[in-house]
């Protein structure tokens, strides 16, 4: 089966045509044959019938005046039947009376069914018996041997007939094959080129060419249906694609612009800002957050929010408060934050913690850090001179005029 499925087209239509005549002209041979063996043994049996009853008639007065010359005699007729190798000519009670051999030679025992009138195939012989009447009286037995050469020479004719037959049928439906089956092979092989050449080149211009209103036709007829589907659907496609790469450039330009307006928005502050998704990977953060928390760009991409600000923790007054608040906003995401950060070098910060929502869904926290530590220190300056203020007033008990700009009165 392999030949069939690794073949070409041509080569299968061909392989095809010459099995089925081959096998065609070997069954009608095959047929032949056996009814030629049939009748030539038929032939040969009825022959060999004739010639035992020419036997029988001629060697029925030796049988009943118990001539043996005679016998033999007539048993040497057979000489003109070159395909009788022995003969016996036996009487009622089986023995024999006279025996013939064609090559001179002892032609054996008498078969041993010489009372029973039958024809019997032998692998290499046929043996006949018949009887010899006189008055419709049995008077004895013909028993003939006869060699099975003229049909083993039959077979080799008939065996040669039939091989020049198969060489010539096969010879002519070789030669009719390969010129008759460019009637079917040859649309088809136009139609694989046409696919091949639209596969190789992407061109779906190209058509294939329809030479018969059969089966065939149709089939090309919906081929090239198909690529005009094709074409039409390729170049709305190309037309789409077109479409969407400007918009596509469009929305890009857009989002560039987007980015860059928030990056410098994120870096105008003066908070330090830092963007966290619901994994607590960090995702933003502006050149602020780096200065104030002392961290490098390389060291902020690779942790999250928790292991990056553990490892500055130390420098708090009060650690354990801020992580404790971390863990809050983590159990709670949606909850927003704002706290005092104390450190223990005296600096203050501000921080502010809120949700970062898309569509309603919480996906990730925005921190906040503001350095407070001027505005503290200036409160506290203010608060300090208030106090000096009232202690002077009160020590020189002197009175206050409280000089009022807006009512211009005392």
């Amino acid at each position: 089966m392999n030949l069939f499925r690794n073949s070409s087209l041509q080569r299968k239509q061909m392989l095809i045509i010459m099995l089925t005549s081959t096998v065609a002209l070997l069954l009608a041979c095959v047929g032949f044959g056996v009814y030629e063996a049939i009748t030539f043994r038929s032939q040969m049996t009825r022959h060999l019938t004739t010639v035992a009853e020419m036997v029988g008639n001629n060697s029925t007065a030796a049988l009943k005046f118990d001539d043996a010359p005679g016998a033999k005699e007539v048993l040497s007729a057979l000489r003109a039947e070159s395909n009788i190798t022995a003969a016996w000519l036996c009487l009622t009670n089986g023995s024999v009376f006279a025996v013939y051999s064609r090559d001179g030679q002892a032609a054996g025992p008498a078969p041993s069914e010489t009372m029973e009138e039958n024809a019997k195939f032998e692998a290499d012989h046929l043996m006949l018996v018949r009887p010899v009447m006189s008055n419709r009286e049995r008077v004895g037995t013909v028993c003939l041997k006869s060699d099975l050469q003229q049909l083993s020479g039959r077979y080799r004719d008939y065996f040669a007939i039939v091989g020049l037959l198969l060489a010539a049928s096969s010879l002519v439906a070789l030669v009719l094959s390969s010129r008759l089956q460019r009637i079917i092979s040859g649309p088809i092989l136009h139609l694989v080129q046409t696919a091949q050449t639209v596969a190789r080149q992407n061109n779906y211009s190209v058509r294939a060419m329809k030479g018969q209103d059969d089966e065939l036709g149709a089939l090309i007829d919906g081929f090239n249906g198909m690529l005009d589907q094709i074409q039409k659907r390729d170049a709305e496609l190309q037309s789409a694609r077109q479409g969407l790469e400007k918009r596509v450039e469009a929305r890009t330009a857009e989002l560039e612009q987007s980015l860059s307006l928030l990056n410098a928005t994120l870096e105008s502050t003066a908070d330090g800002i830092l963007v966290v998704d619901s994994n607590r990977k960090v995702r933003s953060y502006n050149q602020k957050f780096l200065a104030m928390w002392k961290l490098s760009a390389e060291v902020v991409s690779t942790e999250d929010d928790g292991a990056l600000l553990d490892t500055k923790v130390y420098r708090l007054k009060d650690p354990e408060s801020f992580l404790s608040k971390a863990r809050e906003l983590s159990l709670n995401p949606d909850a927003e934050s704002r706290d005092i950060l104390e450190f223990k070098d005296g600096s203050i910060w501000e921080r502010y913690s809120q949700p970062q929502r898309i569509g309603g869904r919480c996906v990730g926290r925005v921190w906040s850090f503001r350095d407070i530590t001027a505005q503290r220190q200036a409160e506290e300056a203010l608060r300090k001179s208030d106090e000096r203020f009232q202690f002077v007033a009160r020590a020189t008990n002197d009175a206050v005029w409280d000089w009022d700009m807006t009512n211009n009165s005392f």
